[in-house]
């Protein structure tokens, strides 16, 4: 039998009461240099620890630890242990990381096309070599119409 672990969520309100914004409690649960592209990853299928760590190999041991930890306390990643020895341990997204998949999905997108200067064309083949969700049509249209904000 598996055991899921469950902790409290920290409380983010503190942000908006000292005249903060949503957006700086959001960044201090995904703003790590790792959290996005382990929810990205986790959001196509829960996995265990050195799948992740095989997909992302220029992270630490310790850093992934950490950073999966922290996904794990501010509910965003559910962490079950089988009681095997060695254990088994699967990490997999929470209903709370799924509704940001979206969102990871439109910067990821974003910055093929403002960072890497993809055409919706090439970011389509580049993500379905890649296994990714594709880009939604309104989008790569919008995309190729749009100008790219870098100047003539």
């Amino acid at each position: 039998m598996l055991a899921t672990t469950t902790t409290e969520l920290p409380d983010h309100r503190y942000r908006l009461e000292t005249g903060g914004c949503p957006i700086e409690a959001v960044m201090d649960v995904i703003g790590g240099r790792w959290k996005a592209l382990l929810l990205f990853r986790l959001g196509k299928r829960p996995a265990r620890f050195n799948a992740l760590r095989k997909s992302l190999p220029h992270v630490s041991s310790q850093m992934l630890v950490r950073q999966l930890r922290e996904l794990e306390r501010d509910g965003l990643v559910r962490r079950t242990a089988a009681p095997d020895s060695p254990a088994k341990v699967e990490y997999a997204p929470t209903a709370a990381a799924l509704a940001l998949m979206p969102l990871l999905i439109g910067l990821r997108d974003w910055g093929a096309r403002h960072l890497l200067g993809l055409s919706g064309e090439a970011l389509a083949a580049r993500l379905e070599a890649c296994g990714w969700p594709p880009l939604p049509e309104a989008m790569a249209e919008a995309g190729d119409r749009a100008d790219d904000g870098r100047g003539a």
